[in-house]
């Protein structure tokens, strides 16, 4: 999202969700740039940096604020720690999920600034995840983090070798590694916690769309509500299969791919599907 000097918002929240992403990573040159290696998992259909790009192409009067210093460009945590601190500030672990700051050397990445174009502007001040970021009516803030990685360091899953799945909206599988790692096929490295001198790193591969299934089922009036499936969770699914790439596949890349129902036949009923 963006917002101005005094806090005040200046575009709706762009989520991961958001399929925007797509019109650009089709788009030449950012088609054949998503091949080279370096970019292969920034230019990503639910990457920041797409969403960023789109802002930017899309949005001229907000390309030339920013270029000011006028407007802010970030992720959401990032406009939350501007309300807090009045600084354009970000932690490392959502930082690192951007694509402009690299997690491994702790920097920012000219290159992709440069193959990209996007203006240096666009560049939090990275802090650690505990850090005093200010007030909010007389209670201190000293811990921004994003959130598996905050379910993680919940559970105690900062070791390797220990995983950890976080289902919302999405599925989210997280494994702890001993360094930063590109292990490519749709998985993200993970900036887990970053205090001091301490860096713990991970890996994640994710399904879009398993949460928020439900609301569609919900919607197309399958489901009268989600509370609903506490009494349908021993129903006999009778071999029906079900894929729910309804905002595509991240493990492995397709972006484009669509949900799928097999196994019905004419005796399916609603309770098992």
């Amino acid at each position: 999202m963006t917002w101005d000097r005094s806090g005040n918002p200046l575009t709706n929240i762009i989520t991961w969700l958001d399929r925007r992403g797509l019109e650009i990573i089709n788009k030449f040159p950012y088609s054949i740039m998503r091949r080279l290696p370096l970019l292969g998992s920034i230019l990503i259909p639910t990457s920041p940096v797409a969403q960023i790009l789109w802002l930017l192409g899309n949005r001229q009067d907000l390309a030339q604020r920013i270029r000011k210093g006028e407007a802010f460009i970030g992720t959401l945590s990032s406009y939350l720690a501007y309300l807090v601190s009045n600084r354009y500030i970000n932690d490392a672990s959502n930082e690192a999920l951007t694509g402009l700051w690299h997690p491994g050397n702790l920097r920012r990445i000219d290159l992709v600034y440069e193959l990209l174009g996007i203006p240096r502007e666009v560049g939090p001040e990275v802090i650690d995840n505990v850090h005093e970021l200010g007030e909010v009516d007389g209670m201190k803030v000293g811990v921004l983090i994003a959130d598996q990685q905050a379910a993680m360091v919940g559970e105690g899953c900062l070791s390797v070798g220990c995983g950890k799945v976080t289902n919302g909206t999405g599925s989210f599988m997280d494994a702890v590694v001993d360094e930063f790692k590109l292990v490519g096929g749709g998985l993200l490295p993970l900036l887990i916690l970053k205090y001091g001198g301490n860096v713990f790193y991970g890996v994640e591969g994710f399904l879009p769309a398993t949460g928020s299934v439900i609301d569609w089922l919900v919607r197309l009036g399958l489901l009268s509500s989600p509370q609903e499936l506490d009494g349908l969770a021993h129903v006999d699914t009778q071999g029906i299969v079900v894929i729910p790439a309804l905002a595509g596949v991240n493990v492995p890349p397709r972006p484009c791919a669509r949900g799928l129902i097999d196994g019905l036949t004419l005796s399916t009923t609603r309770e098992p599907l």
